[in-house]
């Protein structure tokens, strides 16, 4: 009889191990699935042309990659045209979209590694933790696939069809989505358990973006700021864009998460008025794309230092110009 005992209490213990050793590894791999190689604002907001690590900002301009901790120290890395900049464990991952290939480098050397080469469009890539998604346009496919290349898989979105489910933990997508008849979520941002979200009146355009704030479940939003243009949300402060005095000044703004202690980091002058702009962070460092009017196909291009309100136009070539005050 004891021994039959001692035999259970094993076989008990064991299993008891056996749950806990599994119970940590799906609570590492949840944890893990925090780690991404960018942001939500700036995925939602199409800029995911900058990125940053603990050291630097980096930034994919018009003929290459830039690396610095402010404008006056910005230094080119790499030659080529990029977009989905991704910043990981050491490496950054990018769209070649000339070359229509996945790669990644390491900041410090030229070279690249080819992670994966498409026949046409590529959406992404999108990096979390050990695994890189992206977009196959010509294949109208998402696929999956390691960070070293392998594994390769396709996916089905977990919910719509935007890329943003991929990049994005959120608890209540149901919710939102009784939102969509009056707000843009293609834009949403989360935050604190709330949902910041742009809408506007059936007689309205943008730039009469109105930002709202929705706590989960909650019947109305809450109104943070009117006549916005687009917002970002980066370690719980929303940096957004607003039109000046007139329409050729464009003000980049910030505030809390609440809308409280609003205040204007740089006002940018531009050559005829503007007709929409976007922002997205990295670091110490915004990337402004703004669009002129009356077409909005002339587009200029913004750093903005976010500290000390210093900002530079980047030309199609690359070289800065700076305000004359």
């Amino acid at each position: 009889m004891g021994r039959k005992k001692s035999i259970l209490f094993f076989i008990s213990l064991f299993f008891i191990v056996l749950v806990l050793i599994i119970a940590v590894l799906l609570y590492g791999n949840f944890i893990k699935e925090r780690e991404y190689g960018n942001t939500e604002g700036n995925l939602s907001n199409n800029l995911s042309h900058i990125t940053r690590n603990e050291n630097f900002s980096y930034v994919a301009l018009k003929t290459g990659i830039y690396r610095g901790k402010g404008i006056s120290d910005l230094e080119k890395i790499s030659e080529g045209k990029y977009a989905y900049m991704n910043c990981i464990d050491g490496w950054l991952y990018a769209l070649e979209f000339e070359k229509n290939q996945i790669v990644k480098m390491k900041p410090d050397e030229t070279s690249e590694i080819v992670l994966y080469q498409a026949t046409g469009l590529c959406g992404g890539p999108w990096v979390i933790n050990d695994k890189i998604y992206f977009e196959d346009v010509d294949k109208d496919a998402y696929f999956r696939m390691k960070t070293d290349g392998s594994g390769l898989k396709e996916i089905k979105p977990k919910w719509g069809g935007y890329e943003q489910w991929i990049y994005t933990s959120v608890r209540n997508r149901d919710y939102e989505y009784s939102l969509e008849t009056e707000y843009d979520m293609t834009e949403s941002q989360h935050s604190a358990d709330a949902v910041y979200a742009m809408g506007w009146l059936e007689n309205e355009t943008k730039p009469n973006g109105k930002l709202y704030r929705f706590e989960y479940d909650s019947e109305a939003g809450y109104l943070l700021e009117e006549g916005v243009f687009q917002f970002n949300i980066v370690n719980d402060k929303i940096y957004y864009l607003v039109s000046g005095e007139n329409k050729a000044e464009l003000c980049v703004m910030c505030m809390k998460l609440d809308g409280s202690e609003k205040e204007e980091i740089a006002k940018i002058t531009a050559e005829k008025p503007v007709k929409a702009a976007g922002l997205g962070v990295g670091g110490n460092l915004m990337y402004l794309s703004v669009s002129l009017e009356p077409t909005g196909f002339e587009h200029v291009w913004f750093l903005v230092d976010i500290e000390t309100g210093e900002y530079i136009q980047v030309m199609e070539d690359d070289t800065f110009v700076s305000p004359e005050y």
